[in-house]
């Protein structure tokens, strides 16, 4: 039996937040790019293996939560500018589409027959996400500095919430 899709999509939701909360955030913000990576790179195996797409869509529904973090995290970046951190992210989405769909019917041939004929597509998708995080990550653009500010607020709000549940709970003990 196959479950739905959308089932294991909003089951694993909480799961990116259980990950960042359990390792930390900042090494759980790591380890879910290192998942979302390790995913992406079954692109490899897809061309003649159909099981591969499916296992790769199943399991980046495991990261179903990762938009709800990096919006949190923008809005404690951001603040009072977060309005307008939306509106060009949304513009930034809208160009890149622009782009990224000549660019797939481009490299994709139905009728390709070659490994490297049918990787194509998956080579520039997972060219693209490697180039995003390499932007993130890499030191002189100066993004994960400002990820970590994010990060760290979130990290400490958590704990700050985790010490008041527990002191709530010794003191309903006490009475």
């Amino acid at each position: 039996y196959v479950l739905p899709i959308i089932f294991i999509h909003v089951a694993c939701a909480p799961l990116v937040g259980v990950v960042c909360r359990h390792l930390g955030m900042r090494r759980g913000f790591v380890a879910v790019c290192g998942f979302k990576g390790a995913v992406a790179s079954m692109f490899l195996l897809q061309p003649y293996m159909c099981w591969a797409w499916f296992t790769q869509y199943y399991l980046s529904s495991l990261c179903s939560g990762w938009d709800a973090l990096t919006e949190n995290m923008s809005k404690v970046i951001f603040k009072e500018r977060f309005s307008k951190y939306l509106a060009l992210v949304a513009l930034c989405k809208d160009g890149a589409r622009v782009f990224a769909a000549p660019m797939y019917a481009l490299a994709f041939d139905a009728k390709a027959t070659s490994y490297l004929a049918r990787l194509l597509p998956g080579v520039l998708s997972f060219v693209f996400f490697a180039a995003s995080l390499l932007v993130v990550f890499h030191p002189a653009t100066g993004l994960w500095p400002m990820f970590c500010v994010g990060l760290d607020t979130l990290q400490r709000e958590h704990d700050g919430k985790t010490s008041a549940d527990l002191k709530q709970t010794s003191d309903k003990k006490t009475s």
